[in-house]
């Protein structure tokens, strides 16, 4: 009977041995991987849940990138019209000069640094582009998404296209037309309308639907120029000052639109950061394990582990004890 006993002990504590090392063995993979769901096996519900909430995650990534992309952007087109917008008052001061000087070469001068100005204005609309995308010259515009669904909540970010028409000054100091014209209708002194086609030198437009345009200096007669050192050069002048206020009125508004385009687009970003931690959480508690409880776990069962290899080793003394009893 003794003998029976003692093999019934020994098997319980080696059933009691392996379950302690299968259970030591998931809660040391846990602690390792992070993980108590590590495949659909495991739980399936909470599984996909937390593979959905990556997903969701992983393209609010790529809408964050977006995002930053698009914020360069536009800082890059309000630097763009801050410069420009100095070299405005520059140009503003030059006509200025032009205007309190009765000697015609002096202003024709002036008129060739006017010109060179304003290519310089079209140079920096053209050099204002980052990563493909220029919001100062060619009418770009940008589709900024905030939304893992594309077109689901989207910011279209317009451009305008400032242009002259010459790179560079040519031979006698003019410049050529700007390839963006502006159509009016007027009325002469009768009350008969007409639609009259103007050209400019420099051009400023917003997508067709308004033109600020600047005429050059020149005394080749062509539309887009004006004779610095004509007679009546005060009154030609005093048009032309109207002319450079309604740009700088036009880049104000652009540079105001495109602050409110950055502040609703950072605003979001914070927004879809936050929602992308959340999402990330999320995910981590269906499936994460709580490192503490698996730590805890696996000192405990190493501990119980232990306690059953040294009970199945007495267990094996006491039966060699009993089998030499008997034997003797």
């Amino acid at each position: 009977m003794s003998t029976l006993s003692l093999g019934a002990v020994t098997r319980n504590t080696l059933r009691e041995l392996q379950t302690a090392q299968k259970l030591l063995d998931i809660s040391t993979e846990r602690l390792t991987s992070g993980l108590r769901v590590r495949s659909s096996l495991d739980n399936p519900g909470s599984y996909f849940a937390s593979a959905s909430y990556n997903d969701r995650a992983d393209m609010l990534t790529v809408r964050l990138d977006g995002m930053s992309e698009a914020v360069q952007s536009i800082k890059i087109a309000d630097d763009g019209i801050t410069s420009i917008s100095n070299y405005i008052e520059q140009i503003k001061g030059v006509i200025s000069d032009a205007l309190s000087t009765t000697d015609a070469d002096n202003r024709r001068a002036l008129g060739e640094q006017f010109n060179e100005m304003l290519v310089q204005v079209s140079s920096i609309a053209k050099d204002s582009s980052y990563s493909g995308i220029n919001l100062l010259a060619g009418n770009d515009y940008m589709d900024v998404h905030f939304s893992e669904r594309i077109g689901n909540s989207t910011l279209r970010v317009g451009g305008v296209n400032i242009q002259s028409g010459s790179k560079e000054l040519g031979s006698n100091g003019e410049l050529d037309a700007s390839a963006v014209t502006y159509g009016e209708v007027v009325s002469d002194e009768f009350g008969v309308t007409s639609y009259v086609v103007s050209s400019y030198a420099l051009t400023f437009d917003n997508w067709g639907d308004s033109v600020a345009g600047i005429k050059s200096a020149g005394e080749s007669g062509d539309d887009w120029e004006i004779d610095w050192g004509s007679d009546d050069y005060q009154d030609q002048l005093t048009v032309l000052t109207k002319q450079v206020e309604k740009l700088q009125s036009s880049l104000k508004a652009m540079s105001s639109i495109y602050a409110t385009d950055l502040s609703v687009i950072t605003a979001r970003q914070d927004f879809t950061t936050k929602m992308k931690t959340i999402l990330k959480d999320g995910a981590t508690a269906l499936v994460g394990a709580d490192l503490n409880e698996e730590a805890a776990k696996v000192t405990s069962l190493k501990t119980t582990v232990s306690l059953g290899v040294e009970a199945l080793a007495l267990s094996s003394q006491k039966s060699q004890i009993a089998l030499q009893l008997i034997g003797g």
